[in-house]
């Protein structure tokens, strides 16, 4: 890996201590929790680099992956479980009406959640939500609740980050080749995507709720963007030099 000097991890180190020291303002955004945390794994690599080894064949899955994919599973079969349920009182509900705005087949199809992918799985989810929303003072004698779409809502978001982030690991895993270097300076490129696309877009919202978090981590930013802006200044482009205008004289000018 190719040496980054201690101040500049310091610089990037000291984002993540204020964020941290302040998570309590922002940890119920999980988009945030995950870019933190993204962080100090970039930084946790610049700073104890892993050895890489030529791998021999499919490694063994880890704990972590392990529990990942149960947590997958089960929060697919609560997704299921939830879908269905709703499916059933909306066929009850679609039979009633004259002029339904919704297909019964596609009623029957989102009863058998299992045949479904995983993107299949969370927008038949969300379709049903959306439908069971627009007309849910009618759905309540049909026995659907507020509580039991809210829950269906809870469901698909939690079944969402789990099947994403595992979809977004696979498509931006690079290929693994023997005795490849890591990059610092990529490593460090990919930490300022992170801030400038997620943690500075994502701390707007507490602008005006925490003024004092909010400013103290603009500064910081700010002094990152300088220091880094100043290290490498632009050469000032020449300017041409001034043309010279000449004026003839006319035939008056030369007889005096």
């Amino acid at each position: 890996m190719s040496k980054i000097p201690a101040a500049k991890i310091k610089k990037y180190e000291t984002i993540v201590e204020k964020l941290e020291a302040n998570q309590q303002i922002w940890q119920a955004i999980g988009a945030m929790q995950n870019a933190v945390n993204d962080i100090k794994t970039r930084l946790s690599n610049l700073v104890n680099p892993i050895k890489e080894v030529k791998k021999r064949g499919p490694a063994p899955k880890s704990a972590d992956e392990k529990n990942s994919v149960n947590l997958k599973v089960e929060r697919r079969n609560t997704l299921n479980k939830k879908t269905v349920r709703l499916a059933g009182s909306l066929y009850a509900y679609v039979i009633d009406l004259k002029e339904p705005t919704i297909d019964k087949k596609e009623l029957v199809d989102s009863t058998q959640m299992g045949k479904k992918n995983d993107k299949q799985a969370v927008l038949t989810a969300q379709k049903l939500v959306e439908f069971s929303q627009e007309n849910h003072e009618k759905l309540s004698y049909y026995g659907v609740t507020q509580e039991e779409l809210e829950a269906l809502m809870a469901a698909t978001k939690e079944f969402a980050e789990v099947a994403g982030r595992k979809k977004k690991e696979a498509d931006t895993a690079p290929k693994e080749k023997p005795k490849e270097r890591i990059s610092g300076t990529k490593i460090l490129k990919e930490i300022d995507d992170i801030l400038v696309e997620k943690v500075d877009r994502l701390l707007l919202r507490f602008e005006d709720s925490h003024p004092d978090f909010y400013k103290s981590y603009d500064r910081a930013r700010r002094n990152m963007k300088k220091k880094k802006e100043t290290a490498e200044p632009s050469t000032p482009a020449l300017e041409p030099a001034p043309k010279r205008t000449y004026r003839k004289k006319n035939m008056g000018d030369a007889n005096a």
